[in-house]
């Protein structure tokens, strides 16, 4: 399961968890907001949404954290 929280920041950023309620590990590290993450059809990526761009604009990546992609 992917949520966004404000657990270590003021600006939420997008977290990953198991459906177990184990291993809770954070995806994006931003000085933006980073919100309403959903995976794709396949589950290899992650959209979301993010103000990085100064607006609010919709990001993917894969579902480890890497590759952010506008």
């Amino acid at each position: 399961m992917a949520f966004a929280s404000t657990r270590n920041d003021e600006h939420p950023d997008i977290y990953m968890q198991r459906v177990d309620g184990t291993s809770v590990t954070q995806l994006t590290d931003d000085p933006a907001d980073d919100a309403f993450p959903t995976f794709s059809p396949d589950g290899k990526t992650i959209a979301f949404a993010s103000t990085r761009s100064g607006i609010w604009q919709i990001f993917t990546m894969d579902t480890d954290g890497r590759n952010v992609v506008q």
